[in-house]
């Protein structure tokens, strides 16, 4: 495959993993919306096999969850292969900053804030 080639399925990959970012959330409100809804007619209906069903629903909906996320990091995994391959010389990421010393952190914490500015009919 030629680098135009590489370059279109790699534009495909990050066009799936945001369309996959979508479904997620798709699948959690549903989630969330079906298990307060079944929840509160349980309670309402004093219906205990209800309030079991209610617990259910949320396993259910993180299965599928899982499935559709494991698709989408399996395309998270090839985007950054192509693009190690195709940009090898720009990083996916900046160089890490050093940590900052408990000194350092100590210091910071210790100055004093700005004045605050007076306002005009003050």
């Amino acid at each position: 495959m030629d680098d135009e080639g590489m370059w279109r399925l790699f534009e495909i990959d990050m066009q799936r993993i945001t369309a996959l970012d979508t479904i997620a959330v798709a699948i959690r409100g549903w989630a969330i919306t079906l298990t307060s809804a079944l929840a509160g007619f349980a309670l309402s209906a004093d219906n205990r096999r209800l309030v079991i069903a209610s617990l259910v629903v949320p396993a259910l909906f993180g299965l599928l969850d899982v499935r559709y996320r494991t698709t989408q990091l399996l395309h998270v995994d090839r985007t950054q292969q192509l693009e190690l391959f195709l940009a090898p010389d720009i990083p996916l990421r900046p160089a890490q900053r050093p940590a900052a010393s408990p000194d350092a952190w100590a210091a910071s914490r210790n100055r004093q804030s700005p004045p605050a500015c007076d306002r005009p009919g003050d």
